[in-house]
């Protein structure tokens, strides 16, 4: 005879009963990057997460109309900042001087110092007593990394996606929003999904997906893919606060992602953006060995991404160079997928 305490009852929604609710649109935070339920934020070590994670949160916290420059913020309200990887309170000290002066912000934020339980032992039902009796809009992981209790097995697929379904879950119960900064894999090239570290557990048990990363001198770029919208591609620059600027795009283009395209190709494309150059010349330009330099420009050239006039220099594509972004096929939005290693 079965142990009715192992039994656990499916529930069974009707098809039609889901058809016929009224139920509410998404709830968007930031621009058309940033909704409801749990966002997962990836970039390099040291790119800026936690400067653009300060800045949604003392958008949202505060009373601007726009973050970044000209990203619009949709809700306002109190926000939790777990900043988990900050142990010297003097750099969240530092970090938040340059980025405001707004004490209406800084005291709508509650920042977590203290150490946390990991995911597996306990942290998320810490949070859902916080969120029972404080109404936060916006909560923020500073890092995956810091909580999580995984270690390496046989089924780190599952454990990745049981963990992050977790902080889905809660995030969808109390409808804010939880973005989740996550370091990236040692890939140089691949979209927001390869590039995050960890398994495609990681990547599958969220709602959207973003890749922060940068360029050469300032520049950068964040990819989103959320699954309630459209995935979007904005350039970014560096300013002297440390924070992130948006920079307009051209008119009805798509920028190539610099996640796709690779770091160094992507410094390739900013240094011919002053016009054609050699290989010697891009290789002084970028301080590498000339050889390096003619194979990446060979291998851009195959991909399309550069041209080679007449005199062997190479420049960018005609599109390009009069301002203009030369569309890019973006990957398929795969949250789910196969098992791979963790990286």
């Amino acid at each position: 005879m079965d142990n009715p305490t192992t039994k656990q009852a499916l529930k069974i929604v009707n098809a039609l009963e889901i058809y016929t609710k009224d139920l509410p649109p998404t709830k968007w935070y930031v621009g058309d990057i940033l909704h409801e339920g749990a966002c997962l934020l990836s970039g390099d070590p040291k790119v800026g997460k936690s400067f653009f994670g300060l800045q949604v949160a003392l958008a949202v916290a505060g009373t601007e109309d726009t973050v970044c420059g000209s990203l619009k913020v949709h809700v306002h309200g109190r926000v939790l900042y777990l900043a988990l990887d900050d142990r010297s309170e003097k750099r969240i000290h530092g970090r938040l001087h340059k980025l405001t002066q707004d004490e209406h912000a800084l005291r709508n934020i509650d920042i977590v110092r203290s150490d946390a339980p990991s995911l597996q032992e306990g942290l998320v039902e810490l949070l859902d007593e916080l969120l029972a009796r404080h109404r936060y809009e916006l909560v923020i992981l500073d890092t995956l990394g810091a909580v999580s209790g995984i270690k390496s097995g046989r089924d780190i697929y599952a454990q990745e996606y049981r963990e992050m379904i977790k902080l889905q879950s809660l995030a969808q119960q109390y409808g804010i929003c939880l973005l989740i900064l996550h370091h990236t894999n040692k890939r140089l090239e691949g979209d927001s999904v390869a590039r995050a570290s960890g398994s495609n557990g990681r990547t599958g048990g969220v709602d959207s997906l973003l890749m922060l990363s940068s360029g050469a001198k300032g520049s950068g770029q964040i990819e989103a893919k959320p699954r309630d919208g459209e995935e979007t591609c904005l350039r970014l620059e560096r300013c002297d606060n440390g924070g992130w600027r948006v920079l307009e795009n051209p008119a009805g283009t798509w920028l190539a992602p610099t996640a796709a395209l690779g770091r160094e190709r992507q410094d390739v494309k900013d240094a011919l953006a002053g016009g054609p150059k050699s290989p010697a010349e891009l290789a002084s330009a970028l301080t590498l060995k000339p050889d390096t330099a003619r194979k990446r420009l060979e291998r851009m050239l195959a991909d399309r991404l550069v041209e080679r006039l007449d005199d062997g220099r190479y420049a960018l594509p005609d599109s390009a160079a009069e301002g203009a972004v030369r569309p890019v096929q973006l990957s398929e939005n795969s949250f789910d997928g196969e098992e791979e290693a963790a990286a």
